[in-house]
């Protein structure tokens, strides 16, 4: 599955939201793309979800993008590699690979580093991953 929207809907979405976070919704709104690519292995050919890592992983060295975040255990891989643009980053590929799947999310803008972790953290990546999940 994969989709991509205005990073201004979830802007909006937040908005909306009980707990309103106001630098969320800065960040959000100051993003130009927001995408989402996720494989969910369904036993038929396990092998793609492999091949999918692997592919993100070259194509982002082979651009120049720099390891930002890296976190690698039996259960799981997060790796968020970023291009950055003088003190900003120009764009996130974050991938999160477990045994069931693999989901990347690409993120362009001008994003502070500092903003990513709290990007990450948030409950709208969760809130997204439920939504396409079902």
């Amino acid at each position: 599955m994969a989709f991509s929207f205005p990073p201004s809907l979830i802007g909006l979405i937040l908005d909306q939201g009980e707990n309103d976070d106001d630098e969320m919704v800065s960040l959000m709104k100051d993003l130009s793309a927001f995408r989402i690519i996720s494989l969910k292995d369904t036993g038929i050919n396990q092998n793609i979800t492999n091949d999918m890592f692997q592919v993100i992983n070259d194509f982002t060295i082979r651009n120049g993008f720099n390891d930002f975040f890296v976190v690698r255990s039996s259960e799981e891989n997060i790796i968020i590699r970023v291009m950055e643009s003088e003190d900003m980053i120009s764009e996130a590929i974050i991938m999160f690979s477990e045994d069931n799947g693999l989901t990347v999310i690409n993120l362009k803008g001008n994003i502070k580093p500092e903003n990513v972790a709290k990007l990450i953290d948030s409950e709208v990546f969760q809130d997204l991953e439920e939504l396409y999940s079902r």
